[in-house]
C-alpha cells in the first residue's frame, strides 16, 4: 500500500546546480526518485529509480520577430519577440542571438544558439529583412541647354534626399535622345540593390544646332561586262542521240571575257514538245538528253548570265544552240 508515502527527488541539473525536492524537476539533468513510507510499527523504504530529463532540439523552433526594420543609415539589430518549440515557450535565458544586426537594406539570416546549461540544444535560423526606405528625391542637372557636338551629351546629375546627397550606389542614370539636336532626356532610377525605393524621375534638356549630315558615299559606276557568247551547232549520229547522252557546255556554247559567276538557263526549244527532251546544267551549261532523239534539227535558246563584280555590271545574253541528229 503506497498511500501516505513520501516521494523525494534529488539530482544534478544540466547547469551544475543540485536539486532536492518533493516536487518533480522540470529542468534537464540527472535525477533519482525515492518512495519512502513510515508506519507505527516500522519504517519502510520502498524503492529508488534513476531518470534523466534530456534537452529538446531548438533547431525546429518557431521564431517570431520583433518590430520590422527599415533602412535608416545606421546599423540596426533585429529583435526576437517569441520562440516556441512545440507548445513550449523558450525563455530568452535559454539561448543567445547572433548575426542579427546589419546596416544596408536586404535579407539576412540570424542564429539562435541554445546555451550549454539550458533545456535545449542545437541552433535555429531565422531570416529577417531590412526594408528599403521610401523617398522622393530631388533631381537637378547642371545645364538645361547644350550646343550640338555630334557626340552624346550627358548633363551632370545631382540627386538629393533632403539636404543630403544620395549615394551613387543607390541610383542609376539613363540618358536618351542625347546626341542629335532637339530634346534630350535623363532619367534617375532606383538601384535594384540600393537602400532606397522611389519612382523614376526624368529631366529634359535642349540640344541646339544643326545636325551634321553624314557625307553620302560616292557611287562608282560599273563598267559594261565584256562577256561574249556564241551558240554552236552540235551534230549527233543516231547512236549518240540516246537517252542520258551528254553534250559538254563548251561543245555547245563559247563564253569569253565573262566577269563574275556564269550561269545557264534553257529558255525554249523550237518545238515546245521537245523541251522535255533536254536538261541543262545551270552551273556548267552541259546538255543532257532525257529521251532518245529522232533524226532532225533541234534549236535550243539558252540564256547565259555573268553576275558581274565590284567593277563590272551584270550581263545577260541569249544564244541559239542547234542539235542536229542525222538519219544514219
Amino acid at each position: 500500500d503506497a498511500s501516505g508515502a513520501v516521494i523525494t527527488y534529488e539530482g544534478i541539473q544540466r547547469d551544475g546546480t543540485d536539486y532536492s525536492s518533493t516536487v518533480a524537476p522540470t529542468k534537464t539533468g540527472s535525477y533519482k526518485v525515492t518512495v519512502f513510507k513510515e508506519t507505527d510499527e516500522w519504517d519502510y523504504l520502498g524503492t529508488s529509480e534513476l531518470f534523466e530529463i534530456t534537452p529538446a532540439d531548438i533547431s525546429k523552433a518557431t521564431v517570431t520577430l520583433a518590430s520590422a526594420l527599415t533602412y535608416n543609415g545606421k546599423t540596426q539589430e533585429q529583435g526576437v519577440s517569441k520562440v516556441m518549440v512545440g507548445k513550449d515557450v523558450v525563455l530568452e535565458a535559454e539561448y543567445t542571438v547572433s548575426d542579427n544586426s546589419a546596416l544596408d537594406a536586404g535579407e539576412y539570416t540570424m542564429r539562435l544558439i541554445a546555451k550549454d546549461t539550458g533545456n535545449y540544444i542545437g541552433e535555429a535560423k531565422k531570416t529577417f529583412t531590412i526594408a528599403r526606405k521610401q523617398i522622393t528625391p530631388v533631381v537637378t542637372i547642371d545645364k538645361d541647354t547644350f550646343d550640338y557636338t555630334g557626340s552624346e551629351i550627358k548633363p551632370v546629375v545631382t540627386v538629393m534626399e533632403g539636404d543630403t546627397p544620395l549615394p551613387a550606389k543607390d541610383y542609376t542614370v539613363v540618358y536618351a535622345d542625347n546626341k542629335e539636336p532637339g530634346t534630350g532626356k535623363v532619367t534617375v532610377k532606383e538601384a535594384a540593390d540600393g537602400n532606397y525605393t522611389f519612382a523614376d524621375i526624368t529631366k529634359t534638356f535642349t540640344i541646339k544646332g544643326e545636325e551634321k549630315l553624314t557625307p553620302t558615299p560616292t557611287t562608282v559606276e560599273k563598267a559594261q561586262n565584256p562577256m561574249t557568247v556564241k551558240g554552236k551547232t552540235v551534230k549527233l549520229k543516231p547512236k549518240a542521240a540516246k537517252k542520258k547522252a551528254k553534250i559538254k557546255g563548251k561543245t555547245a556554247i563559247t563564253v569569253k571575257n565573262a566577269k563574275g559567276k556564269v550561269t545557264y538557263k534553257l529558255v525554249s526549244v523550237t518545238n515546245k514538245k521537245f523541251k522535255k527532251c533536254f536538261k541543262l546544267s545551270a552551273k556548267t551549261g552541259q546538255i543532257t538528253l532525257k529521251k532518245k532523239l529522232k533524226a532532225g534539227t533541234y534549236k535550243l535558246k539558252i540564256k547565259v548570265t555573268a553576275a558581274g563584280n565590284e567593277t563590272y555590271e551584270k550581263a545577260e545574253k541569249t544564244v541559239t544552240v542547234k542539235v542536229k541528229v542525222s538519219k544514219k
